[in-house]
């Protein structure tokens, strides 16, 4: 049986918090637990190098609001 565990990034950087640092603890984690099928969704992306720090830290799947990044797609060279 596989699992999915969905912390919001976003939802902490607006609390000024770090959330890829929690994406970083919590995919660390899963790692010494090899046993566990879990995948680790980031949840309330917010920006273009959220995505990018997502997939470097190791997580599976990434939430996105299409209407919340297409305007700053433009922008990135």
């Amino acid at each position: 049986m596989q699992h999915l565990f969905r912390p919001s990034s976003g939802g902490l950087d607006d609390l000024a918090t770090d959330g890829m640092h929690l994406i970083d603890d919590i995919c660390q984690i899963y790692d010494n637990y090899v046993d566990f099928e879990t995948e680790v969704l980031v949840a309330s992306i917010r920006s273009p190098m959220h995505i990018v720090n997502a997939a470097k830290i190791g997580a599976h799947v990434v939430t996105v609001a299409a209407g919340g990044l297409c305007g700053r797609c433009s922008t990135i060279p």
